[in-house]
């Protein structure tokens, strides 16, 4: 689904380089893809955390995961977005989900 996810935001904005990664256990792993553009000559990353609500990943293992990149790729400079959450577009998103049955 993440994938999918981030092909379709890359058909929408051809002029970003939209990768997709996971933090445990399925491939590609956060260190993976940030090492991958890393190698292209990435000198940008921007983090968006596919999460709805607030937890341990993204309190404890994002900031660690991206504080090991920055050591390991000082050249690049890693953003991290808030995450999806209680954006306004999510409830537009229930609504129609609501409304469509």
């Amino acid at each position: 689904a993440v994938g999918r996810l981030a092909e379709r935001v890359q058909a929408k904005r051809p002029d970003l380089d939209v990768r997709w990664a996971h933090m445990e256990i399925a491939p590609p792993s956060v260190p993976t893809v940030i090492a991958e553009c890393a190698a292209q000559g990435t000198k940008e990353i921007v983090v968006q955390p596919f999460f709805l609500a607030d937890g341990r990943h993204l309190t404890e293992t994002i900031p660690e995961l991206v504080s090991e990149a920055c050591q390991q790729h000082p050249e690049i400079t890693i953003h991290v977005t808030p995450h999806l959450g209680e954006h306004e577009a999510l409830v537009d998103i229930v609504l129609d989900r609501i409304e469509s049955t």
